[in-house]
């Protein structure tokens, strides 16, 4: 697996992006809100996008505490569910 971060030319970027032996892709942006905005996931639309059927999942990790569907394949995910 490779781990690494995604900037494009016109400033969007991602904390994380996982790239399993397949070439599946998994976008992993980090928040401290307890709150979930739908800009948070621009980055992850556009990286869905440029990699068609290789994109797996998007997840937004948040302080909050509810898991919440985003948009097709893109999810909030709760910090504390790492410890659940």
């Amino acid at each position: 697996m490779e781990l690494s971060h995604y900037r494009t030319q016109s400033g969007k970027e991602a904390d994380f992006v996982l790239e399993n032996m397949n070439g599946d892709i998994v976008g992993v942006e980090v928040k401290s809100s307890t709150t979930i905005d739908k800009k948070y996931i621009s980055w992850l639309l556009e990286l869905k996008e440029i990699c068609g059927n290789k994109f797996k999942k998007g997840i937004v990790l948040y302080t909050g505490n509810d898991k919440v569907p985003l948009s097709d394949k893109i999810w909030a995910v709760p910090v504390c569910y790492f410890w659940s």
